[in-house]
């Protein structure tokens, strides 16, 4: 079963069986902060689950256009799920860490109206 909790900060978290999904609203925006599914639950549909879940809410509150996740470039598995759910992708350039190690982020939106 799911769950929709409101966080102190401006952010909500869905939760399903031990998994995550932390997300925050910006106007006509949705953003993904953050997915954490358990190393062992991995592959199990979870995380497409929750984005579901998120696109779902999405459609419910009036003026929302696109959801949308960032995420670091070198992240396969991220850009393989994000990808997997028609996600769209472009490139921000040296977005992590700039004089530490510059990493690119790649951005990933879609519509909360099409189908995960």
């Amino acid at each position: 079963m799911f769950a929709t909790t409101k966080l102190p900060s401006e952010d909500e978290l869905i939760t399903y069986d031990g998994a995550s999904l932390q997300f925050r609203i910006h106007g006509q925006t949705c953003e993904i902060v953050e997915i954490m599914v358990p190393g062992e639950s991995r592959r199990s549909g979870r995380g497409r689950k929750m984005v579901d879940t998120l696109c779902q809410i999405c459609k419910r509150r009036e003026g929302i256009t696109v959801v949308y996740a960032i995420t670091r470039a070198n992240n396969r598995i991220a850009q393989k799920f994000y990808e997997s759910l028609r996600f769209d992708v472009s490139v921000l350039r040296d977005f992590y860490e700039p004089g530490v190690q510059t990493v690119d982020a790649l951005l990933y939106s879609r519509s909360p109206l099409g189908p995960v």
